[in-house]
């Protein structure tokens, strides 16, 4: 793998404190910015097993926080038992649309993120309907109030033990803002406009994979987008991207340095696969780097925990 300029050489922490965990590609949206291209008629689906394995190196490794995510996690039938294992050692964080959770089917994960605190990391991509259903489908907007309601009666976004964190995207071919004045506005909207609490809120960038780099591609701009993210550039983002800290584990059990490169197909050095893992052991590891590096690093940043820099 090429070497990035500012970013010759790229090592993971001495102790990784989270570990990433994709349960499965399916989901009830088609996002325009999903990088995986989640969605409806997408089967991929981590097994039981695969969990176990999982859970093994979270129990016996340095991890502190289980992060999970999809698609929609909660389309994975083994979800509830997941939580509920991972939460005897340690924090579980779910990423979630939480629109799923207007569905009865999946409502009842709503009581199991309460019961294990779990901190509920939901996708809001702004605080206006008709920019928010541009992303993702019509009918989305409003559902997904209700729940955000829901979660405040539960004590998320109140409780300090029941974190709710909202997540802002950018709809075109643009650096996220600063996350600080963002949050701000958020707050003032959902609490003036729809009466809604949050804990804060984080700003993502979206990465030129997938639905938004087919988009972009298309629109001939795709070499216009990493030539901007690369002019912007900011090296002191380099100490906090995720990939330092965290193992990215994918569906079927390979491990990679983030979650872009499940879509890449590259492998860290290493253990390549979960299992080989279940000892808890976890070494340094050189981190590959490319040109989706800029995705992270520059202007204010952007990972899994929002801005870098502020």
């Amino acid at each position: 793998m090429s070497q990035v300029r500012g970013i010759d050489e790229l090592e993971s922490k001495e102790k990784l404190t989270t570990m990433q965990v994709n349960v499965g590609y399916g989901c009830n949206l088609s996002c325009t910015h999903c990088f995986l291209e989640c969605g409806p008629k997408r089967t991929e689906m981590m097994s039981k097993e695969t969990m176990d394995q999982c859970l093994d190196a979270f129990r016996n490794g340095p991890f502190e926080v289980m992060d999970i995510t999809g698609g929609s996690p909660e389309m994975n039938p083994n979800l509830d038992y997941l939580i509920r294992e991972a939460s005897k050692s340690g924090q579980v964080m779910v990423r979630t649309n939480i629109v799923i959770l207007n569905d009865e089917k999946y409502a009842p994960l709503i009581d199991v993120y309460a019961e294990n605190n779990v901190q509920i990391v939901c996708s809001l991509p702004y605080y206006k309907k008709k920019t928010v259903e541009k992303q993702r489908g019509s009918d989305v907007f409003d559902p997904t109030l209700r729940i955000l309601r829901k979660l405040n009666e539960l004590g998320y976004g109140k409780d300090e033990n029941r974190k709710l964190t909202l997540v802002y995207n950018t709809d075109g071919p643009y650096l996220p803002p600063n996350e600080i004045m963002l949050e701000d506005t958020y707050r003032d909207v959902l609490r003036e406009e729809h009466g809604i609490e949050f804990t804060n809120l984080i700003a993502i960038g979206n990465v030129p994979l997938g639905r938004f780099g087919r988009e972009l591609r298309n629109q001939g701009k795709l070499g216009s987008y990493i030539r901007m993210q690369s002019d912007n550039f900011n090296e002191d983002n380099i100490p906090g991207v995720m990939c330092r800290d965290q193992i990215n584990v994918d569906y079927d059990g390979c491990l990679y340095d983030c979650e872009y490169y499940h879509v890449l197909g590259l492998k860290p050095e290493g253990a390549q696969h979960i299992s080989e893992r279940v000892s808890g052991e976890i070494t340094p590891r050189k981190i590959h780097t490319c040109a989706l590096c800029y995705s992270c690093t520059a202007g204010y940043g952007s990972s899994c925990g929002g801005n870098l820099s502020h």
